[in-house]
């Protein structure tokens, strides 16, 4: 194991945290900022829309992705695989608010639920 922190990969790929030199070093920090946008961005426009403060789970996915994501900028080794352990929560984090939006968009229920079930609202219940 001795070594595998400091591996020498060709195209000049130092995996130190703080000498990255790939040459798709551009892409590789547009789709980053994309993903942190798209995440905190669809989490505002849910927040912005309900004036209501994300629900607990929604809140836990944003959490928990970024102290995985701060995990992984602290040790000087990386694994490709690590990423197969970021990859479920980023998921839920960006999925759970915009399911809730795309609910809204669609007219259903008032809290991002389906219409007619008892989240929503008296008026609208099926008459069983």
């Amino acid at each position: 194991m001795t070594g595998l922190s400091h591996v020498q990969l060709p195209g000049q790929a130092d995996l130190l945290v703080a000498q990255l030199h790939l040459r798709q070093h551009s892409t590789v920090v547009f789709t980053a900022v994309i993903l942190v946008l798209l995440t905190v961005g669809v989490l505002a426009a849910l927040v912005v829309v309900t004036r209501r403060p994300p629900t607990a789970l929604e809140g836990f996915a944003l959490a928990t992705t970024a102290l995985i994501v701060a995990i992984f900028l602290w040790p000087t080794q990386f694994h490709y695989h690590f990423t197969a352990f970021l990859a479920p929560f980023l998921g839920l984090a960006i999925a759970l608010p915009l399911s809730r939006l795309v609910a809204l968009r669609r007219g259903s229920g008032e809290d991002g639920g389906p219409a007619g079930l008892p989240g929503a609202p008296p008026d609208r219940w099926p008459g069983w």
